[in-house]
């Protein structure tokens, strides 16, 4: 059974486990070292009440009995820490091996002393340890950071085979330095406040800006936590931004914004040079790109679209684990959006093709993605419902953050 990760903090002098463990058995033998005191700024009253709790117990024979020396002092550990456990290991007569879960301060436990002086504050428990099978055997300088990256800028937790694909990509990074990171954002369309705290802005589509979008700006502001994460991993891998210039090819985008096709796709390039100004002074290269630049251009990106679509058509979904149902969940999830975009309809079912079409659109995209970059990962704050479809044609570790519009 995995055991439980949880972490810590010290709140007083660090006490040795050598001298930890020196200090135990004088308790036990009743001569206490008091140079060790002095050095470790361990008062004498402390050991008196230690001591006064350890002579309570002990009275009690089948707390020592075929017990390692210092179980007493596990139990105490135990009433003031009840998250914390331990596994007993027989060896040779009167021999034990004692395996703690104990807090983790810089990927190393404290002592028992230390804690049972109330040198140690637990901290939050990781999410990812308790969330997700395929954490429990990668080190805590892996998923520690992981896990303060998703609380800090509000991600979503991922599906386990995500989080696999993720760690995997970690993994391969550090082995042979190579990488991407692919993030897609949106074009610049019009919003407004919504007053509402979780979700601040919604989507009016009344006109197309040159700016930054609001997937845009989620990024803008992740991207410093993001990079931070990416240190702490020891990764260096390239951070790639396209932009949906593939939304100039809608008629009907193109009739919602008033604009024409080479209008919208100047601004797109206009939005991207605004990103491109918004992240300057981050400690890493990033390069903009144009999505569709990724296949050759307009006709082979259409091409793939249709290709993908006709493959829903026939109930076929590559890698992914969906039905045709997914098509209209999306409807229903997105029916709002939907219908500020492309204009409101009376049946739910009449969205289920802009759906079927966007999902091909993030399929296509992951496909281009993983075959021109190496060792590809995606960073999404748009719609999470279609991270799925990024692994459509082929596996792509793909993370999201939760999104601030409707």
């Amino acid at each position: 059974m995995p055991v439980k990760h949880l972490y810590g903090k010290f709140t007083g002098k660090p006490i040795p486990g050598s001298v930890s463990r020196s200090i135990l058995d004088s308790i036990q033998n009743n001569q206490i070292n008091d140079n060790l005191l002095l050095e470790y700024e361990i008062s004498k009253e402390d050991l008196i009440d230690l001591k006064n709790q350890y002579q309570a117990r002990v009275k009690d024979s089948s707390l020592i009995e075929n017990k390692p020396r210092h179980y007493i002092f596990y139990q105490i550990l135990k009433e003031k820490f009840p998250h914390i456990s331990w596994r007993i290991i027989p060896g040779n007569p009167g021999k034990f091996q004692v395996i703690f879960d104990f807090p983790l301060i810089n990927s190393v436990p404290p002592s028992i002393l230390s804690m049972l002086l109330g040198r140690v504050t637990l901290i939050d428990e990781v999410v990812l340890y308790k969330k997700y099978q395929c954490t429990q055997a990668v080190p805590s300088k892996i998923i520690k950071p992981i896990d303060k990256f998703i609380k800090e800028v509000d991600a979503v937790y991922p599906t386990e085979s995500h989080l696999q694909l993720f760690l995997d990509w970690i993994f391969s990074m550090q082995h042979s330095k190579k990488g991407t990171v692919f993030i897609n954002i949106c074009p610049d369309y019009a919003t407004e406040p919504t007053g509402e705290r979780h979700r601040p802005y919604r989507h009016t589509f009344a006109f197309l800006g040159d700016n930054l979008g609001q997937i845009a700006m989620r990024i803008v502001k992740a991207l410093p936590v993001f990079v931070r994460l990416l240190q702490e991993l020891n990764v260096s891998p390239e951070i790639v931004v396209g932009i949906g210039d593939f939304e100039a090819f809608s008629k009907a985008t193109l009739e919602r914004v008033e604009l024409t096709e080479n209008e919208f796709l100047s601004k797109v390039s206009k939005s991207l040079k605004a990103f491109e100004a918004a992240c300057s002074q981050l400690p890493i290269k990033i390069k903009t790109i144009c999505i569709t630049g990724l296949c050759g251009g307009k006709q082979a990106w259409l091409d793939k679209i249709d290709e993908i679509i006709n493959s829903f058509d026939k109930n076929d979904f590559g890698n992914i684990c969906v039905d045709d149902n997914i098509f209209l969940e999306i409807a229903r999830r997105r029916k709002s959006l939907y219908s500020r975009w492309y204009g409101k309809q009376t049946k739910l079912e009449a969205y289920v093709p802009i759906a079927k079409y966007q999902a091909a659109e993030y399929a296509a995209i992951g496909y281009y993605a993983a075959n021109t970059f190496d060792n590809c990962f995606v960073l999404g704050a748009d719609s999470s419902l279609f991270g799925d479809f990024y692994s459509y044609l082929c596996p792509v570790p793909t993370f999201y953050l939760k999104r601030y519009y409707y």
